[in-house]
């Protein structure tokens, strides 16, 4: 009788075990059907004197004080160390992050924007995909450019902004000193957001297709990944998260009475990787993000270094 009653605690043991795992195990990357739906991810850009902001580099005639854009995407996470190398798994381990291999290694799929779409998703500012992503997490990609469907999931979505300085002092410098990021104009509790700043210097009436130089990756103050200051840099591994610079500078010296021209993309993602990464912040958090940020240019302004939370 007691060794029957050892027996029936012992299961009783494992199977509070198993169903411990099963919880913890759909905290980070979401479960298969969790998504972050991102509609009316708002971005609001403005700049300081000596300075103008555009959508786009076709003339003087389009740049202002201030840019506003909405994107409405699903972004479903992923990971990376550089911005440009993007990687994801459906296998977290028991505590979140992504589960290790039988060799030790983190065998992660890899994210590829390759495949066109059959139209524009306007919505997105997006002309390309990755299908296998799509899939992976059981999304349909017919007719992406229906807005109210949002039948396309991204690793990543761009901001893409350009500048003009005209500066009328010698070695002033010109930084983003506000990035803030809003869910429903109040402080943003959740920390898996992530924005990788490129900048790549132009002339009047030029338009690169090239994403630029990494200027840095900047993350909510207090932001954690499983493995600290690491994230996906290969299909088998995890590594270093390329900060570059410390600031969010976009030029550190300009001279004096000469415009120039500036390309800068904000690329923005859920990091999987990130302990907040979790179906119970995200799965119920599904639109009216605002992005506000602020360029200055002087010689004393200090660029930023994290994404911030102050209400507007």
């Amino acid at each position: 009788m007691k060794k029957n009653k050892r027996k029936l605690l012992s299961a009783i043991g494992m199977l509070t075990v198993s169903a411990t795992m099963l919880v913890t195990s759909t905290f980070a990357w979401f479960t298969m059907n969790k998504r972050a739906k991102v509609e009316n991810l708002s971005l609001k850009a403005t700049v300081s004197s000596n300075l103008l902001i555009s959508p786009d580099n076709s003339s003087d005639a389009t740049y202002d004080k201030e840019l506003k854009k909405n994107i409405s995407a699903l972004l479903a996470p992923s990971s990376t160390v550089n911005g440009t190398d993007y990687f994801y798994t459906l296998d977290a381990a028991a505590d979140g992050h992504k589960a290790k291999g039988p060799n030790d290694e983190y065998p992660f799929l890899r994210y590829t924007e390759t495949k066109s779409l059959d139209v524009l998703d306007t919505y997105a500012e997006k002309d390309k995909y990755d299908s296998v992503f799509n899939l992976n997490y059981g999304i349909s990609t017919a007719n992406p450019q229906e807005a109210s469907e949002y039948k396309t999931a991204y690793g990543y979505v761009d901001y893409v902004m350009y500048l003009k300085a005209t500066s009328t002092e010698e070695n002033q410098k010109i930084v983003m000193n506000k990035c803030n990021l809003l869910y429903k104009g109040d402080v943003l509790e959740d920390k898996a957001w992530r924005a990788a700043v490129f900048v790549q210097e132009t002339s009047a009436k030029t338009q690169p297709t090239s994403l630029g130089i990494l200027v840095s990756i900047i993350a909510p103050a207090e932001a954690k990944n499983h493995n600290i200051g690491l994230a996906a840099d290969s299909m088998l591994s995890i590594g270093t998260i390329q900060k570059e610079s410390k600031e969010v500078i976009i030029d550190n010296a300009i001279t004096s009475g000469n415009s120039k021209y500036y390309k800068v993309v904000v690329r923005v993602w859920i990091e999987g990787e990130d302990t907040t990464c979790t179906t119970e912040i995200y799965g119920n958090k599904t639109d009216k993000y605002t992005l506000d940020l602020e360029y200055i240019i002087d010689k004393e302004t200090n660029g930023v270094t994290t994404i911030g939370s102050v209400k507007i």
